[in-house]
């Protein structure tokens, strides 16, 4: 009677966290719009399952089975715990795809909590999976209906607390102090054309440096730094290379930038960004010719301008001294 009590106490608990887990989820889904169909499409499902009704409907359908597993009556209770072990097997599938490509790709699990998948992603979904199978074979009302309810709170808190400390152990897998890039080579950056081609950084800065300017929607300093980018840009003609770094579809980035088609990258999720540590837009780096990054963060329009105008000087000089 014992061991059946702990069991039905347990499942409560994991029941709770489950929906606690998806609840989280959805209010940070909820705050950041674009977030899910960004991260789908970082993730490489198929357009068809990236329809705008299911990247807006995904955290309701979050929000519907935490609230069936914590109130749930009866029967009802393993229908809600059977769509949680459908849903997070899901997600468990297409992270685990995701992070065996080559590619890197984000996690938008979280709304605006963006994280770069890798195999703690892996570990954190399967937990998730298993906790909502064992909700399942638990059986038993919603959480908030259990006879045994004081018991599945304190298991719900120890749970909460393990996932806590589990946390805050992980290793961080983003950015890195003082403005240095997390990454050291350009070809790990994932970005793409406008074309949803891939682009490789590296092979193009053999031929030449290459300045990328990181920008977003709505920073008026951002347009100024691309306006300076532009002018560098025509100014250096066969020098170096700029490419404008942006975080939106290919049709909003050429209706932003129509002059620029040939310049524009897009980072989806703002992943890259993530990789390269960046706190401020806008912000510019450049890229040897070795692939690698030869400079921290620049931050700024005026910042930016400076550096552009130096690097422009030096490389004209460089070529008035190689054709004498």
């Amino acid at each position: 009677m014992d061991s059946l009590m702990f069991l039905s106490a347990l499942s409560g608990s994991l029941a709770a966290c489950v929906a606690v887990t998806f609840l989280f989820a959805a209010w940070g889904k909820l705050m950041s719009p674009g977030s899910v169909a960004a991260g789908m499409e970082s993730m490489g499902i198929p357009s068809f399952l990236r329809h705008r009704l299911i990247a807006r409907g995904l955290p309701w359908i979050e929000i519907a089975i935490a609230v069936g597993l914590l109130t749930a009556p009866g029967m009802w209770f393993l229908l809600f715990a059977a769509g949680a072990l459908l849903l997070s097997a899901a997600f468990l599938a297409i992270v685990w795809l995701a992070a065996i490509k080559k590619e890197p790709a984000q996690c938008n699990c979280f709304g605006t909590k963006k994280t770069t998948i890798g195999r703690w992603t892996v570990i954190r979904n399967a937990v998730l999976a298993i906790a909502a199978g064992a909700a399942l074979a638990g059986g038993g009302p919603g959480f908030l209906w259990r006879a045994d309810l004081p018991a599945a709170v304190a298991g719900f808190l120890v749970v909460a607390l393990a996932v806590l400390a589990g946390v805050a152990v992980a290793p961080e897998i983003t950015g890195v102090d003082g403005g240095l890039p997390a990454v050291k080579r350009s070809s790990e950056l994932g970005l793409r054309d406008v074309r949803l081609q891939t682009v490789n950084l590296q092979s193009i800065a053999r031929e030449s440096p290459v300045v990328l300017l990181f920008t977003r929607r709505g920073c008026p300093s951002c347009m100024i730094a691309g306006d300076a980018l532009k002018a560098w840009q025509a100014r250096t003609a066969g020098l170096a290379t700029a490419r404008l770094v942006m975080d939106e579809s290919p049709q909003s980035a050429l209706e932003l930038h129509p002059d620029l088609a040939d310049h524009l990258l897009l980072d989806s999720g703002k992943m890259a960004a993530r990789l390269m540590n960046i706190s401020k837009f806008p912000s510019a780096f450049l890229i040897g010719r070795d692939g690698e990054f030869a400079t921290p963060a620049i931050e700024g329009p005026k910042d930016i301008a400076e550096f552009l105008d130096v690097l422009g000087d030096t490389l004209i000089a460089a070529q008035v001294g190689a054709a004498k």
